[in-house]
């Protein structure tokens, strides 16, 4: 089932209505928005690498003009050490499982990248590394204004880059006016980027919440239309739709076993009791059907007026003519009376039985091999199940009525 249908309508309402989505969701929202969040991520993450690359070792050039001295090691850095972690990331973000597991791998390009610029900065003690020091307030900007990583991650690595920046730069020798201005600069670049990256996560949520309300309202629709408004049970547009997901006539076919019913001479008893009682008869019935079919794993349908269909996927003809009595008998139990039935003093069914591989353009086939049956069962005396087996699409023959049960064969 698509974790969709399992959010309402009223828990998204009442996840706009609070402030705590901000950040996290309750936990079947939070799983569709990790889910569809990491469908756009793998895109970025592929589109990104080698740009990324690209760039980064591109600012080598920047270390041989700033710090010559340690620019032998500051290649052996980018090409030895740091190019093939960010490779290794890359590889890791695609076997890992878990979205915050996948962030972390993400958080580790901008922390390998910090961790290479200031061991530069560390090894050097000339003026210029005091312009240095400036690139890794950059890496932070575009960890949390590009990546825009998880919130929780974001703000995690964010730390652990100020806690290195630190580390290194009260053991460098420079004036205290260059440490000051490169503390004030690296602490007023981090707000700035998380500050940027919540405004992003919090757009991306609730965006993603009214996405999910417009889905949650058009399955919804989809649904009701599909429904039959008086009985609740599937109506004709369902039954399209079933036959819609068969096998295409050139495709394997599926077994399928069909159940078609109606309730004895209903005429009669609106005649009797009016249309009023007629319906409430129709709703009543309809009831143990739909309990009754859900034992079987199978769907129920309004077909016409007093007229069901019971489908049963990848169901045998044992199977459904288990079905088929279980319902004939669930609805003789109920008593209801009927005056004008010429075989019971209550409500009763009859019921006729299809069953065979079948493909989308074979199902109307199936259908009218259970009307057959249908009209067997009615000439038969009513009140009870009669079989017809098809081949579906492989052969048109219809076979003669074969099957029939009764309460002692069954109970």
């Amino acid at each position: 089932m698509d974790a969709e249908t399992r959010v309402t309508l009223s828990e998204i309402e009442d996840t706009l209505s609070r402030k705590g989505w901000r950040t996290v969701f309750p936990a079947a929202m939070e799983r569709i928005y990790q889910r569809d969040l990491g469908k756009v991520r793998e895109r970025a993450v592929r589109r990104a690498l080698w740009p990324t690359i690209v760039i980064y070792n591109l600012l080598l050039l920047t270390d041989i003009a700033l710090l010559p001295d340690t620019a032998k090691v500051a290649a052996f850095l980018h090409f030895a050490i740091v190019t093939p972690g960010l490779f290794l990331l890359y590889f890791l973000y695609f076997r890992v499982e878990g979205f915050l597991q996948r962030q972390v791998a993400e958080a580790g390009i901008p922390v390998l990248i910090s961790a290479q610029t200031l061991t530069v900065m560390a090894l050097n003690h000339v003026p210029n590394a005091g312009y240095y020091q400036y690139f890794v307030p950059l890496i932070l900007l575009f960890s949390n204004v590009n990546q825009r990583l998880d919130t929780r991650v974001a703000n995690a690595t964010t730390i652990l880059i100020l806690i290195m920046y630190v580390s290194v730069l009260v053991f460098q020798d420079m004036l205290p006016e260059q440490k000051l201005a490169g503390l004030s600069f690296i602490v007023v670049s981090s707000y700035l980027g998380l500050s940027a990256n919540l405004r992003a996560q919090r757009d991306a949520r609730y965006a993603f919440l009214f996405r999910l309300r417009e889905n949650v309202r058009l399955r919804a629709a989809e649904t009701d239309a599909q429904l039959d408004p008086m009985t609740g049970l599937g109506n004709r547009r369902y039954l399209a739709s079933f036959a819609g997901k068969l096998p295409p006539a050139d495709g394997e076919p599926r077994p399928v076993s069909a159940i078609l019913m109606d309730i004895d001479f209903f005429k009669a008893y609106n005649d009797l009791y009016g249309h009023g009682r007629g319906d409430d008869c129709i709703r009543t019935v309809a009831g143990v059907i739909a309990e009754t079919t859900k034992l079987f794993n199978g769907t129920a349908v309004r077909y016409g007026g007093e007229e069901f269909l019971i489908l049963l996927a990848d169901a045998d003809s044992a199977t459904a003519a288990a079905c088929a009595e279980s319902v004939r008998l669930a609805v003789e139990d109920l008593s209801l009376e009927h005056g004008s039935s010429d075989v019971s003093p209550f409500v009763t069914v009859s019921l006729g039985i299809a069953n065979g591989p079948v493909t989308a353009d074979s199902f109307q086939l199936l259908i009218a091999s259970a009307d057959s049956a249908l009209y067997a069962a009615k000439a038969g005396g009513r009140n009870r199940v009669m079989g017809l087996e098809g081949e579906g699409s492989k052969n048109p023959e219809l076979r003669q009525p074969a099957l029939q049960r009764s309460r002692r064969v069954l109970h």
